[in-house]
């Protein structure tokens, strides 16, 4: 039933997704759909297959996203606070002017994905270079604690800029 409703959202893109706060929507496979703008709060959407998706202005905030393939999904200014992200794969994702403050990043994969004033927290080790986000007290990375943190804007790490 969702796939059909995925293939239904990426058709018509000025038709609004209907609120999905709470809702289990574990594995399913929603690629390519228009969700901009979309309540997605408290979802659980873990191991949901999300590529292509447009989720620009989405709330996302304490979305449970843990092992969802993000790849290439459009989430630019989506709300991501509090948002478990742990181990999802977020390759080319665009996450411009996100909010991923709060949000569990631990594992979670950035190769390519465009991060430009993305707000994150203190405590926060960042290392583009590497390709993933990385939790407190892992190693690499940009050093969170710095004063150029809290809830500033994201500025990705250059390992050759020490």
């Amino acid at each position: 039933m969702f796939g059909a409703i995925a293939k239904l959202l990426s058709r018509m893109p000025g038709l609004r997704p209907p609120a999905l706060s709470e809702h289990n929507l574990v594995g399913l496979d929603l690629g390519g759909a228009n969700m901009a703008g979309a309540d997605l709060r408290k979802a659980k959407l873990a191991q949901a297959n999300l590529s292509g998706c447009m989720l620009d202005g989405a709330d996302l905030r304490q979305a449970d996203l843990a092992e969802a393939y993000l790849c290439f999904a459009r989430l630019r200014g989506a709300d991501l606070r509090e948002a478990i992200l742990t181990g999802a794969d977020l390759e080319g994702a665009d996450l411009r002017e996100s909010d991923l403050r709060g949000a569990m990043l631990e594992g979670a994969a950035f190769s390519g994905a465009i991060l430009t004033g993305a707000l994150v927290d203190e405590g926060v080790k960042i290392g583009v270079a590497r390709q993933k986000l990385l939790g407190p007290g892992a190693s690499g990375g940009v050093d969170s604690a710095s004063p150029r943190f809290p809830n500033k804007p994201f500025e990705p790490f250059d390992p050759r800029i020490q």
